[in-house]
């Protein structure tokens, strides 16, 4: 298998759902600086079912991680040319794990320019993706409703800082 890397590194502003792509990020204890999940805690919402909505919480969606085989396969089952990081919001795209969202809970990841990240869960799929890929091919009908199934499986994972430290573009990337 070929050396895992940081394809590509992106920051999702606030009030967008599509994230930007940058040449390095910053992780801080409270995630992605200047990314719209940046904060150690949270208020809940539909993913938090054990407290009411609107409760402070634990942010344990810091990072968001896909793989760029994923992508291309998440793609091919939408019946689209292309799915990108910048779609699904995604903070990290690495390259050469194509089964990146099988990796379990509590796994780290661990980047050549210093940050580390602590695997939370598989990031389960919603329709905002979708809506992002349907505004790119809006000759294609019902992308927002394909989204979620043809991410099953395999929409990345969530993470949060480890380690603060920098992400950049073409990073190697190991996996504990």
């Amino acid at each position: 298998m070929s050396d895992i890397v940081a394809y590509r590194v992106l920051v999702g502003l606030s009030g967008v759902t599509c994230s930007q792509e940058k040449k390095k990020i910053q992780c801080t204890w409270d995630g992605v600086k200047n990314d719209r999940h940046y904060g150690r805690t949270k208020l809940a919402g539909v993913r938090e079912k054990y407290v009411p909505k609107g409760t402070k919480v634990l942010n344990l969606r810091q990072v968001s991680i896909v793989s760029e085989e994923e992508l291309q396969e998440i793609a091919r089952r939408m019946g689209v040319h292309e799915v990108t990081g910048t779609d699904l919001g995604a903070n990290v795209v690495l390259k050469n794990i194509p089964e990146l969202t099988k990796i379990s809970s509590g796994a780290i990841v661990k980047f050549s320019s210093g940050a580390i990240l602590f695997v939370v869960r598989e990031n389960l799929p919603c329709v905002f993706p979708g809506r992002n890929i349907q505004e790119r091919y809006p000759d294609i009908p019902s992308l927002v409703r394909k989204f979620p199934k043809a991410a099953m499986g395999i929409r990345g994972l969530v993470a949060i800082v480890l380690q603060p430290g920098n992400i950049r573009r073409g990073d190697t990337v190991e996996i504990i």
